[in-house]
Formats: structure tokens, C-alpha cells, sequence
């Protein structure tokens, strides 16, 4: 599903991209001396709960470029 806000569009069960873009910041986020997330951390195993499923993980992008992920519930 893709939710348009502006030029925003926030993609919704990204799970893998999500992923990829936490393990990105996580690296860059270490090379600067920064404690972040390990990165057996970042699995879908650790990261997937019965509160976080899924389609829960999303990007945002602007023009087909990813600029940010996350993580929303309804809760």
C-alpha cells in the first residue's frame, strides 16, 4: 500500500527495505563513534513481534528515493 502526502509516498510492508536502510544507518552511525544497533539486531526474527508485524515496517520516498523508514501501529 502507498499512502501519497505531497510528494511524500510512504510505503507500507517494507519489511526488507526497512531493513537495509537500518543496517545503513546503523554502519554510518558506528564509523562516526555512535552506540547504535548491533546488527544481529536488525532480523526480522529480532524485529517482528505480535505488536510489530510486517506490514508495519515502511519507507518514505520522494521521487522513487528512499529518504527515511520507520515504523508504525495503531496503538
Amino acid at each position: 500500500m502507498v499512502s501519497v502526502m505531497g510528494k511524500l509516498e510512504i510505503h507500507f510492508d517494507e519489511i526488507d527495505t526497512a531493513i537495509s536502510v537500518m543496517r545503513e544507518v546503523a554502519a554510518w552511525g558506528r564509523e562516526q563513534g555512535y552506540r547504535v544497533w548491533l546488527d544481529e539486531w536488525l532480523t526480522k526474527e529480532e524485529l517482528v513481534t505480535p505488536d510489530a508485524q510486517p506490514e508495519n515496517f515502511c519507507i518514505g520516498t520522494i521521487e522513487g528515493e528512499i529518504i527515511n523508514r520507520g515504523y508504525l501501529h495503531g496503538n
